[in-house]
């Protein structure tokens, strides 16, 4: 008797929208790095600018969220945050700075502060990458399950990533919050994440040292 021919890899309708939304993730994803490039080619205020990159960092990597940092007297300060889930845009040219406290690198040891994931970031200029959030030491009395709790949010996963510019001193950090898989789900960040965010943050830093050139010495 023959053998009937049973192709290997049958696409069940599950993972057939799986790969579907894949494709849709990187139309989506080809189509902000145009925009972003375009953007760079035209006249552009920087404070806008601040807030497209991170906007184009939340689309480019598929996070949930991002926070951009700025350094100043030995603190990270707030300058954007965003979420989808949560619907928030603070920061930029959006009116009001975010309305959340200054995260002090040192505690009152004078020691940094590494229970805080961008500032351990910024102290160690070194890229940061929390997995399991809920599951990390010292969750339970941190900032991030106080913010959860107030907001009704689950932080899963952590990416924050120094920025400067040229091997510089540290100027901020940019923090991606859930990366998001094809099907929505809060996962891990890999590699793609990181170089995604990268380059972000590179993109962040020629801005600063552009804006420094154009305001001059003090």
């Amino acid at each position: 008797m023959k053998t009937p021919n049973v192709p290997k890899h049958v696409m069940t309708p599950d993972s057939q929208a799986v790969a579907e939304q894949a494709f849709r993730n990187l139309r989506d994803q080809l189509a902000e790095l145009t925009r972003i490039c375009a953007s760079f080619t035209g006249p552009y205020e920087v404070e806008n600018m601040h807030r497209r990159i991170v906007t184009s960092a939340r689309k480019l990597a598929v996070v949930d969220g991002c926070t951009l940092y700025r350094m100043g007297d030995n603190a990270l300060h707030f300058e954007i945050v965003t979420s989808d889930s949560l619907g928030l845009l603070y920061g930029a040219t959006l009116g009001d700075a975010p309305d959340f406290e200054p995260l002090p690198l040192y505690d009152d040891k004078g020691a940094l502060d590494e229970s805080i994931v961008a500032v351990r970031a910024a102290g160690t200029n070194d890229i940061v990458n929390v997995a399991d959030v809920p599951n990390t030491p010292g969750y339970e009395s941190s900032r991030i399950k106080r913010f959860d709790q107030t907001m009704g949010y689950t932080t899963r996963s952590i990416l924050a990533v120094p920025i400067s510019y040229c091997g510089g001193p540290v100027e901020g950090v940019l923090q991606l919050v859930n990366a998001k898989n094809a099907l929505g789900n809060f996962v891990p960040f890999e590699s793609g994440h990181i170089s995604t965010a990268r380059c972000m943050a590179g993109l962040i830093g020629l801005m600063w040292h552009l804006q420094a050139i154009d305001q001059g010495p003090v």
